[in-house]
């Protein structure tokens, strides 16, 4: 087997190594590490010389790690990290001079909740940090978050995920959409609602399984004329349609840039999403993960006693 002297290596390389094995992809790699992709790409010609393997090769899907990148992955993280938590140790963080890259793990629902309120809140503190968003499947959540790919979470807590640390948030509600002047909102009634034509965001996302819940026997009695992916699109869509939806009210906030859309109660109580921030124990004593973490809570659990949402208690000190 190919020696490798570790006087070949240092920090950048693998950084490098365990960002493309997460994007499995050049130029995602480089924007995580604010690189350019030739600079990418001549560190990664560097790790193929340096372990004598090709390492991640091209596929339908991304680049695709080879059995000696699979081998590697595990041991390099663990260096990383064992390297990060000894600097962490007496790491000093300035929000006003501070550059630091904080990546956020959150859908796209997410996105719409805190974003909105989150980076102004932040960038008027520390205008000099970076914010980069992630989204994974729920099931990787645990594994971004342990390997340091991501430092917080944002959000839904994964189910079976309790070794994770949790701080409550804020609850969030459901609202009915439709565009102004909708018969609906004349007659809100729950078999107004049923006979309407229906829009949902599926994936199936959680607000639409939280009204399918609510909705029992009743859900299938809906006619769904349109299933999205994106919460986004739905704005676009209810403005200019006799098209239905409940959605979470907060995520929604749409309605405040498209006048054509307004809100109504729901005919029937759907159980708010309760909304977390969530991240592995070995950012606990991060400087600067502790400063996000604490400007997050301040900010959301302050604007939950707002809008008639009740306020809640955090799980953590």
């Amino acid at each position: 087997m190919h020696e490798v002297d570790v006087a070949d290596l240092d920090l950048n390389l693998l950084k490098l190594f365990a960002t493309l094995f997460e994007a499995r992809s050049v130029t995602v790699a480089g924007e995580r590490l604010s690189l350019a992709q030739s600079t990418v790409s001549h560190s990664l010609a560097r790790l193929r010389e340096v372990f004598n393997d090709p390492l991640f090769v091209r596929s339908t899907h991304g680049l695709r790690p080879t059995p000696r990148a699979l081998a590697l992955s595990d041991p390099i993280d663990r260096a990383l990290r064992i390297v990060q938590e000894a600097l962490d140790q007496h790491q000093i963080f300035d929000p006003a001079t501070s550059t630091r890259t904080f990546n956020l793990l959150m859908t796209d629902a997410g996105e719409m909740a805190f974003l909105p309120r989150l980076l102004p809140h932040l960038r008027a503190l520390a205008p000099r940090i970076r914010i980069v968003i992630h989204e994974l499947p729920r099931q990787r959540y645990k594994q971004a978050l342990e390997k340091g790919a991501v430092d917080l979470a944002l959000g839904r807590l994964p189910i079976g995920q309790a070794d994770l640390v949790q701080q409550v948030l804020f609850e969030e509600p459901f609202a009915g959409f439709a565009r102004r002047g909708h018969p609906i909102l004349e007659n809100p009634t729950l078999e107004a609602f049923v006979a309407a034509d229906h829009l949902i965001v599926g994936k199936p996302a959680v607000a639409e399984l939280h009204v399918r819940r609510a909705l029992g026997t009743l859900a299938a009695k809906r006619k769904v004329a349109l299933e999205l992916r994106h919460y986004l699109s739905a704005a676009f869509v209810l403005a200019t349609t006799d098209l239905v939806a409940v959605l979470p009210r907060t995520i929604c906030q749409f309605s405040d840039f498209f006048p054509e859309v307004t809100h109504f109660p729901p005919p029937f109580r759907v159980t708010p999403v309760i909304m977390r921030q969530f991240w592995h124990a070995r950012a606990t004593q991060d400087a600067g993960c502790k400063w996000l973490r604490g400007r997050v809570a301040e900010l959301f659990q302050r604007l939950s006693g707002e809008d008639g949402m009740p306020r809640s208690t955090s799980q953590v000190p």
